[in-house]
């Protein structure tokens, strides 16, 4: 029996992380250029797996303002969030009741207080 979260809407325990996991890879692979974070020289400063959860992030919550982008990646790059962790995260938010970046980034707050660092981590919870 799966748990629902409030309002009828699966809760994190029915989401399926293999099936994230599985959907994050193709979003990887998937992955392109953003525009924002072009180098000139047609070169990306924004590494693969990063543009994946920033493309994630798109589908699932709306396009990401500058700030927010800005704001995702310093969680990966500055804080050593890995890019499945925001993944989750994002996913999470988008099955909230008030999804949008604010939800996320606590999210991402509390799991970082946590501890939660990257995917084993969070499995351990």
């Amino acid at each position: 029996m799966h748990r629902v979260g409030r309002a009828g809407r699966p809760g994190l325990a029915r989401l399926r992380p293999s099936a994230l996991l599985r959907s994050w890879v193709a979003a990887l692979k998937a992955a392109r250029i953003m525009d924002v974070w072009s180098g000139g020289a047609g070169r990306s400063l924004v590494r693969p797996e990063h543009r994946a959860v920033l493309d994630w992030y798109r589908a699932r919550l709306g396009v990401p303002r500058v700030a927010e982008a800005d704001c995702l990646l310093g969680w990966m790059t500055t804080r050593g969030m890995g890019p499945e962790v925001v993944v989750l995260a994002i996913e999470a938010t988008a099955h909230s009741r008030q999804p949008g970046f604010t939800q996320l980034e606590a999210t991402l707050r509390r799991w970082y207080e946590q501890g939660v660092r990257c995917w084993t981590d969070l499995c351990r919870r």
